[in-house]
């Protein structure tokens, strides 16, 4: 409630919102504010369903959630790539008794299937693995004839060393070769058919421009939107911030070096994402910086910090897959995959190869063929 409070305080002193309003907010904060007895564990992990050979939690969406109701694809309701993330957060924070507000990092995390929610609503699953080597593995998954996994990664626990700030004021000036407003910024990612409603319209301004080694980069302003300013503590990655700074990518696509102008008419969902490195929860305002990792890549760096430059969150390696179309049946159907090659042990090769066996070379010359 205080961090809710200090929002409050700070739009009446910019002067985006008049005292009375602000008093009348607060009343309806006061009217919504969740008991602290309510068994629900967290807004985006409602129970633990556990048995004695898995961790799991469940959740019931019914679709009339602000990160659904305001997150439409194709005139879907899909939750949010970032939302799924916090359930992740929330689950391993529930899990180990660990403090999942700082110290944590999500690796290796992939978006197979959305999750559409329709006016039936859909029930999520979050099941937690323990690996050998210390780490642990989640997949967010429903069930319906089968087991459907939407989304998974791996959770690493420990401390964070200390991630030097950024200075906004140096950022802002390399960030001046050109500017788009909030509203420039939604009516382009209505023309690609995602419709995002006042709760997920975080972005205030973005500014482009191009870094010390000549990468384009753009500075996203943002805010947690005045109508869900009173869930800023009920999550630590909040919903409306985190999707506004991956909002923010758009400026990569408005023209310049290193712009991908052929994705500016799709509609682009979370693909993968090689870690989140979760350093303190995200700020009702504050800056995010986006770049691509090697001036070219797909793979995008994203750094979100407050307004005094401290950073917050860290994502590394995010990329994104285009939707085909905006129907309905293109989005439930898309499937996205990736392989990804980890360490192990050789295997008796030759043993594979006892006894005997043919090469057949085909192409090439005849003297080599000899």
């Amino acid at each position: 409630m205080r961090r809710v409070l200090q929002y409050i305080i700070g739009e009446v002193k910019e002067g985006r919102l008049s005292k009375s309003s602000a008093v009348e907010l607060t009343r309806d904060i006061s009217a919504q504010v969740v008991p602290a007895q309510s068994p629900v564990l967290h807004r985006l992990l409602h129970r633990n369903t556990s048995t004695f050979s898995a961790q799991r939690f469940s959740t019931k969406l019914d679709g009339d959630e602000f990160y659904l109701r305001d997150h439409v694809v194709g005139g879907l309701h899909v939750l949010p790539g970032v939302a799924q993330l916090e359930m992740a957060r929330a689950a391993v924070e529930a899990a180990t008794a660990e403090d999942g507000r700082r110290g944590i990092r999500l690796q290796q995390v992939v978006w197979l299937r959305p999750v559409v929610v329709g006016s039936d609503g859909i029930e999520l699953h979050i099941e937690l693995f323990a690996e050998e080597d210390g780490k642990l593995e989640y997949e967010i998954y429903s069930e319906t004839e089968d087991r459907v996994i939407h989304s998974q990664g791996r959770v690493v626990l420990g401390p964070i060393g200390r991630v030097a700030n950024v200075d906004v004021g140096a950022l802002q000036m390399r960030c001046s070769d050109r500017a788009f407003s909030a509203e420039q910024s939604y009516a382009r990612f209505e023309m690609q058919g995602l419709n995002y409603g006042p709760s997920f319209r975080g972005i205030r301004d973005l500014s482009v421009g191009v870094d010390a080694v000549g990468r384009t980069q753009v500075l996203g302003r943002l805010e947690v939107p005045v109508c869900v300013a009173q869930t800023i503590d009920a999550y630590v990655l909040h919903p409306s911030l985190m999707d506004a700074a991956l909002q923010a990518s758009i400026g990569l696509s408005a023209g310049g070096k290193g712009s991908d102008q052929g994705s500016a008419g799709q509609p682009m969902l979370p693909f993968a994402l090689e870690e989140v490195l979760v350093i303190a929860p995200t700020p009702a305002r504050g800056f995010a910086l986006v770049y691509r990792r090697d001036g070219t890549s797909n793979k995008l760096d994203i750094d979100i910090c407050d307004e005094q430059g401290c950073i917050c969150v860290r994502l590394r390696g995010f990329s994104t897959r285009a939707v085909t179309g905006t129907s309905g049946a293109q989005v439930t159907e898309m499937l996205l995959a990736r392989r990804v090659w980890e360490a192990g042990e050789a295997g008796d090769v030759a043993a594979s190869w006892s006894g005997p066996h043919f090469v057949v070379l085909c192409g090439g010359d005849e003297d080599r063929a000899r």
